[in-house]
Order: structure tokens, then sequence, then C-alpha cells
């Protein structure tokens, strides 16, 4: 296991070679939204500020409708139902 950084996240690795590089990455992107997103209630994931609509709920699912498509029909090119 690699280097775990004081929030929890595992760093990526720099030099390694593309597939693992990509999943390293991919781990420190969901460790840093679960990170942000740890301890919050439903009213604390639906909050904007200032004068955007952006929720981190939103993020989230934003985020797992990314991976699903990414993984799903792109590079498994299964057809959507």
């Amino acid at each position: 296991m690699g280097v775990i950084d004081e929030h929890g996240r595992p760093e990526p690795p720099y030099a390694a070679d593309e597939t693992t590089m990509l999943l390293g990455f991919l781990n420190w992107q969901r460790s840093t939204l679960e990170w942000k997103t740890r301890g919050l209630d439903e009213t604390g994931l639906r909050a904007t500020t200032a004068a955007s609509s952006m929720t981190l709920a939103g993020i989230l699912k934003h985020m797992a409708w990314v991976e699903d498509h990414w993984f799903s029909y792109v590079l498994l090119n299964s057809d959507r139902d």
C-alpha cells in the first residue's frame, strides 16, 4: 500500500504504467469526495454556497454517473437499455 495523506487519501503514483496511474488517481478523487462529504447530513449535502446551485450531493451524483458511463459504455462497449 502507498502513502496515505492526513485526510486518509491514498497518494496516487506519479511513475507507473497507465492503468496503475488511472486507478490511483480515480481512488484519490473518490477519497477526496468522501473526505469532503464525511459526516454531512442530507441538509449539508444539499446546501449551496453563494450564487451557485451546485451541491456536494450533486457532485456525488455526477461522479457516479460519469464513472458508470465511462466504465460501462465507453470501456466495456455495453449497449444502453
